[in-house]
């Protein structure tokens, strides 16, 4: 017999906490905080065994992708998928949340991170 739960999270910590997970899928919600302004993001990174999906919820967020740090303001609602190896880093104001869904695991052993020229 199949027994239906319902895990139901939430976290309002700053910056990125996991609050779940599926087999091999690690669900996040990132909170803004002054860490994640734009003025004070410093570095890019780039995963390179994941796609990582933003899908923002609250407030305004912006994702900067490539070496060009092509800028797109995120709409609530939508999705945004970056593609595994491409180059970005989030940026978020205060108020801001998005909720991350990449693999488990995914970290500095498997990513590269270089600052800003």
């Amino acid at each position: 017999m199949y027994k239906q739960e319902i895990l139901i999270t939430e976290s309002n910590a700053p910056g990125f906490v996991d609050v779940d997970g599926f087999r091999s899928w690690r669900i996040a919600i990132i909170n803004g905080c002054e860490a994640l302004y734009e003025e004070n993001r410093h570095e890019m990174q780039r995963h390179l065994e994941t796609d990582e999906v933003f899908v923002p919820i609250m407030g305004e967020s912006v994702l900067l992708i490539g070496e060009e740090r092509k800028r797109y303001e995120l709409e609530i609602g939508k999705v945004y998928n970056v593609k595994l190896g491409t180059w970005h880093v989030v940026c978020m104001k205060d108020g801001a949340k998005l909720l991350c869904i990449e693999q488990a695991g995914t970290g500095m052993e498997n990513s590269e991170v270089v600052p800003f020229e």
